[in-house]
Parts: structure tokens; C-alpha cells; sequence
């Protein structure tokens, strides 16, 4: 059976907590049914998607946890936090500031 192409196929709950995750970091959902929550919130991020809010859908990380699913910005993520501290150690390359500053 195909997933559904549109959001307004899903009840607007869904949308509510992919938002609320963006905007407090992580949401948890108590259910049952992890799993097969998990595959219906990705078939509503793929919905996202085709209808062009990528950036919403890509941002929200759905993992199954034992209690629920656990909604959760993907900056928020172990692996991001040790890549943006590395990136703000790196020393700053002046020749590159340089070009920044020469364009119009």
C-alpha cells in the first residue's frame, strides 16, 4: 500500500508534533506501537517533502525508542554537536575572509 502524497491525508497532529519537536528540541509520543508509529511519522515527513516543506522534514529525526517515539531536532544530535564544535575550532583562513570581502 503506498504512503499518502499529501499531509492532509494525516490528522493535524502530526504537523503540531513535528513543530513542537523544531521548537523545543525533542518530543516524546508514549505508544504501544513503536514501529509502526515510526513508518507512519516518516510516511508524514516524506509527505513534507513532496509538498516542498523539505526543510521541516529533514530537520526532525524519528527514532522508535521502548516507551514511544522520540522526536528530535537533528542538530540536537550527538554526532552534530561534535562536528559544529570542531568547525568552531578550526583556525579562521584569512585568505578566504578576504574573498568574502571582495565580493560586490
Amino acid at each position: 500500500m503506498p504512503s499518502p502524497s499529501t499531509t492532509s491525508r494525516f490528522p493535524p497532529e502530526f504537523l503540531q508534533a513535528f513543530q513542537t519537536a523544531q521548537e523545543q528540541g525533542s518530543f516524546l509520543i508514549p505508544t504501544s506501537h513503536p514501529h509502526a508509529l515510526k513508518c507512519t511519522l516518516w510516511a508524514f515527513a516524506r509527505a513534507l517533502r513532496r509538498e516542498g516543506n523539505s526543510l521541516l522534514a529533514d530537520s526532525i529525526k524519528v527514532a522508535p525508542r521502548t516507551e514511544g517515539v522520540l522526536l528530535s531536532r537533528r542538530s540536537e544530535d550527538p554526532a552534530a554537536k561534535e562536528i559544529a564544535a570542531a568547525l568552531k575550532a578550526l583556525p579562521l583562513n584569512e585568505e578566504a575572509e578576504n574573498l568574502f570581502n571582495r565580493l560586490p
